[in-house]
Order: C-alpha cells, then sequence, then structure tokens
C-alpha cells in the first residue's frame, strides 16, 4: 500500500514540475556537471546505495580553484 503512495506521489510532484520521473535524473546530473567550465574527471558526481539508502556525491566545483 504504502509503495502505491509513493508512486502518486512522485507522479503528482512530477505533473507540478517539481520532479522528474523516475530514473531520468543520472544522465541530467552527469551532463549538468561536463558541462561546467570547472569540471574533470575527478569530480565526477558519484552514485552508492544499498538496500537501506540511496547517495548521491556531488563534487563542488569550484572547491580550490583560483
Amino acid at each position: 500500500m504504502s509503495l502505491l503512495r509513493l508512486r502518486l506521489l512522485a507522479d503528482v510532484f512530477n505533473r507540478l514540475g517539481y520532479m522528474e520521473r523516475k530514473g531520468s535524473g543520472f544522465g541530467k546530473i552527469i551532463s549538468g556537471y561536463e558541462f561546467q567550465i570547472n569540471y574533470n574527471e575527478s569530480k565526477t558526481p558519484s552514485f552508492r546505495s544499498d538496500r537501506y539508502q540511496f547517495t548521491v556525491v556531488m563534487p563542488n566545483l569550484n572547491y580550490n580553484v583560483p
């Protein structure tokens, strides 16, 4: 039952423009980073998950830039 509510809630937020469709954000995050001036391969976002959580690490592209 709770899974159905989450799916419905995700659909509502998508229709309001507050979130993307399920699974479409990975490419947008990566391509958004690759497009930036201070991007290099050491600053690529990383994605990790286990059975309890999902983590996205988005390095600061302006850190240590003169």
